[in-house]
């Protein structure tokens, strides 16, 4: 009888065990010593196959560069701080890091001397064990921004990528005008070998800052620029010549938040943030959406949110961050929030979830501490169990900042979430009947009697790369419907069935 309560007692322990959900939390490090004399802004992260990876603007007396490895809770296991003799080391959020393929990391960063016309670029190349390989500075040659030979221009590092020779992009800004103290930035790429050797420089006089870059399927580069009003999409060779630009927006004024992403060879996905109201001193901002087919150069899908008061200028400490996902897309962010009672607007940071096509699917903001606390996010990460770490830092005006860490459920809820703003309630989803499956070109979608909704419903049907290729509305009590698939191409396809009262009925149909 003992043995088998002993018996039952594991077989409930197992139970327990494969039912507990994501282990959520919010907390908040000073990896560089105590609350009173360090600032912590968690600028980048990055998931390797076994480690996990912060890139912190860190303050202790001076300012650092500090590369920290933490475990899945957030504690620091191993640490390097890069230190600039003037004592400024400046880091912009969300593209600064990378793992190459060899296993390394890259980090992209600025230094320079408060008194002098700011910054060089900056790179630092490290080991897993963030031993340091190398590193090197960059200073914009000042004939090639057309500025006398004897002329400082300050040139700064936003984003990094690998490209398929090994070397690495470098997409940055640099100072149009030649006189010191100036501001006016344009686009700037550089290209450099493993060895972060200089390959070449590349300026654009004509085009406004740009704050990511990624790498086309030919080896060239593309990257966003923003406008007032204006928002394009630039593609540039292997050698950063200019091939072609399109318009994603002409409508509305762009600030500087964006961030692209490939999702297949001729598929961008695209985040901006755009102003739709500037009768305030600092306007409001949403966010906008756009799936681009860089082979035809058109705008697939667009959408455009207003989510809370505002959504945060993309500075030294804040930025929009996309991450693609199998089902969509999350997107990190620091939005204006006002508070409950009306009293006041804070910053809060936002995690954003969309649907493969870009429609919302929910939306909430985050808070650490009390209401009045400054709270951003500058980077999220995809966990392994369909969770996402968000970060960035949280200041209490009382003391100084401190480096954020929020680790939601696949669900976006965590310790201090609040699912307001543009929130729509999860869906209840259910496997769609589809026959025959696989097809040749015709095959049918059914359903039961007791599974009809009392509301209309949309029958979408997505592509492997998550594009929208067929749309039908279906009449109030559709069992069932025809899906012609005779003119797409063989492949796999998403089919959901998608009601007004928010259940969808989701299946895969391949054809042959």
């Amino acid at each position: 009888m003992k043995r088998l309560a002993l018996v039952l007692f594991q077989v409930w322990l197992c139970i327990i065990a494969t039912g507990q959900n994501t282990d959520t939390f919010s907390r908040i490090f000073y990896y560089q010593g105590s609350p009173s004399n360090t600032l912590n802004h968690i600028e980048s992260a990055l998931q390797t196959e076994s480690k996990l990876f912060l890139v912190l603007t860190a303050v202790n007396n001076d300012q650092y560069l500090s590369i920290v490895e933490i475990d899945s809770n957030g504690n620091a296991l191993n640490q390097l701080s890069l230190h600039h003799h003037c004592g400024l080391v400046v880091t912009y959020p969300g593209n600064s890091i990378i793992e190459d393929a060899f296993g390394n990391l890259v980090v992209a960063s600025s230094h320079g001397c408060l008194m002098e016309n700011p910054f060089d670029g900056y790179l630092v190349k490290l080991t897993p064990d963030l031993d340091t390989l190398w590193t090197r500075t960059y200073d914009l040659p000042p004939t090639l921004a057309g500025c006398p030979a004897d002329t400082f221009v300050g040139n700064y590092f936003t984003a990094i990528r690998q490209c398929p020779d090994g070397g690495y992009i470098i997409a940055g800004n640099y100072r149009l005008n030649c006189q010191p103290g100036t501001i006016s930035d344009r686009a700037c790429l550089l290209k450099v070998d493993t060895a972060g050797a200089v390959q070449w420089w590349q300026v654009y006089p004509n085009l406004h800052s740009i704050f990511d870059i990624e790498v086309a399927s030919d080896s060239g580069f593309v990257f966003l620029e923003v406008d007032d009003p204006g928002f394009r999409i630039t593609k540039a060779d292997k050698d950063g010549n200019l091939q072609w630009q399109s318009v994603l927006d002409s409508t509305h004024t762009h600030m500087l938040g964006q961030d692209v992403e490939f999702i297949s060879d001729s598929m961008i996905v695209v985040v901006g943030q755009y102003e739709y109201d500037n009768s305030s001193f600092l306007g409001s901002h949403g966010i906008d959406f756009f799936l681009f087919n860089t082979k035809t150069q058109s705008v697939l899908t667009s959408r455009y949110y207003k989510p809370y008061s505002s959504i945060r200028c993309a500075t030294l400490h804040q930025n929009l961050k996309l991450q693609p996902l199998d089902d969509g897309f999350i997107i990190a962010a620091t939005g204006d929030v006002v508070a409950p009672d009306s009293s006041q607007t804070q910053h809060k940071g936002v995690l954003f979830k969309l649907d493969n096509n870009g429609d919302s699917v929910w939306v909430k903001y985050y808070q650490y501490g009390d209401f009045h606390d400054q709270c951003q996010f500058n980077d999220v990460l995809l966990m392994e169990d369909g969770g996402f770490l968000a970060v960035g830092y949280h200041f209490p005006w009382t003391h100084n900042a401190g480096a954020w860490l929020v680790r939601t459920d696949s669900n976006g809820y965590a310790p201090g979430a609040y699912p307001t703003g543009i929130f729509k309630p999860e869906p209840m989803v259910s496997e769609l009947k589809l026959s025959p499956n696989p097809t040749s070109g015709i095959s049918w979608m059914e359903l039961d009697v007791k599974d009809l909704p009392h509301s209309r419903s949309t029958l979408k049907l997505f592509n492997i790369n998550g594009m929208l290729v067929q749309t039908t509305t279906l009449a109030l009590g559709t069992q069932l419907q025809e899906i012609n698939t005779q003119n797409l191409p063989s492949g796999l396809y998403l089919v959901n069935l998608i009601f007004e009262d928010g259940k969808v009925f989701s299946g895969k149909l391949v054809m042959e």
